[in-house]
């Protein structure tokens, strides 16, 4: 009898020991770990030859304040940077009729900006402490991106680009800023020279060719030629390289394909607001979310940061939408397998869209 208890006992012992191993497998982030959130967005509303792109800063605003409300309710320590150029143009588009994101700000999303924010997070600063190898930065982008060239002529966007503005080179310095390349590669390579775990969700045209940069391996996938998430090939697996890097990602769409958006009143689901489908799908899909006219929140002001948010937009304004409720959210798991899972193709009006998704070898958990 006492043989048998120990035997069932041993059993227990050996039972606990493997969920304890198949747990810290599955989740890479610890109890304690913190979180930074950095959201990047510009709608090119004005005279530029760039499309003018409504649905963008929505993106942004809506999925990474809902994820910090997730973060918060879950106990996690974090922080958000809003990285947004928002404007309405004018009727002829020449001009910005309103603009919502002060230019002064430390976060206008200028290429220096978004270099100094992403840097500062290897040393802390008064507002925030450093992140080490047990946390995680989720960078976040909605925007236009370049497809990569295989041209020589054009090689500083041979692996493709963020489109984003630069005030100081604008006829006007408010109202008509240029638009310049960031290049992925180096923007993958600040973020691979960080100390902590990454996840960088990019919702743009030809943003899957990022996942040739994220692979120290990844040569030949740097090819322009080798279009990454084609109709045949739908996820690349870095697992079988032999080194990998601290980020991971999930992209909209492949590298020579367009990524789509709503811009009013065309997905039922998405309560006539503008939306990249990708996005709009995954905060209704993966995380529950409901697009609604409640006001959810309000932003802080672009000097003064509130609440744990940072952002370049003017204060008040309106975010709307629903989301779960606190104990839905305190149980919520979320990783990028999930999100490929619930947003990976679909098609809408003629126009057909698949992600990619580049994980490592193990999962990676934005929320657990």
């Amino acid at each position: 009898m006492v043989l048998r208890f120990l035997k069932r006992l041993h059993v227990f012992l050996a039972l606990l020991a493997f969920l304890a191993l198949s747990a810290s497998c599955s989740f890479s982030m610890g109890r304690n770990a913190k979180v930074y959130i950095v959201g990047i967005a510009c709608n090119y509303g004005c005279g530029s030859s760039l499309m003018y792109l409504p649905a963008t800063t929505n993106d942004a605003k809506e999925f990474c304040l809902y994820y910090k409300k997730a973060l918060d309710v879950k106990g996690i320590s974090n922080r958000l940077f809003l990285m947004l150029d928002e404007r309405v143009p004018s009727k002829d588009g020449n001009s910005a009729k309103y603009v919502y994101t002060d230019p002064a700000s430390d976060y206008a999303p200028t290429v220096g900006n978004i270099t100094a924010l992403l840097r500062s997070f290897a040393t802390g600063s008064e507002y925030y402490d450093k992140l080490n190898e047990d946390d995680l930065l989720v960078v976040f982008y909605s925007g236009h991106g370049s497809a990569p060239s295989s041209s020589k002529e054009y090689s500083y966007e041979s692996t493709g680009a963020f489109i984003l503005p630069d005030y100081g080179n604008g006829g006007v310095y408010l109202n008509d800023p240029s638009y310049v390349r960031f290049k992925n590669a180096d923007f993958v390579n600040i973020l691979k020279e960080l100390p902590c775990q990454v996840a960088l969700i990019c919702d743009s045209c030809h943003s899957g060719h990022i996942v040739g940069v994220i692979s120290e391996n990844g040569e030949r996938i740097d090819d322009p030629a080798y279009d990454i998430g084609s109709d045949t090939a739908y996820a690349a697996d870095f697992s079988h390289l032999a080194k990998t890097t601290n980020v991971s990602g999930i992209f909209a769409a492949p590298a020579a394909k367009q990524s789509y958006a709503d811009d009013g009143g065309i997905v039922d689901g998405f309560n006539d607001e503008a939306h990249s489908l990708f996005t709009g799908f995954l905060l209704t899909r993966a995380m529950g979310w409901t697009h609604s006219n409640n006001v959810f929140c309000t932003t802080p002001s672009s000097r003064t940061p509130a609440g744990g948010v940072f952002c370049s937009l003017e204060p008040g304004t309106v975010v709307y939408g629903t989301p779960l409720s606190d104990g839905a959210l305190a149980s919520m798991r979320l990783s990028l397998s999930d999100m490929a899972s619930a947003c990976g193709s679909f098609g809408i009006y003629g126009a057909y869209q698949r992600s990619v998704i580049s994980s490592g070898p193990t999962t990676r958990y934005i929320l657990w």
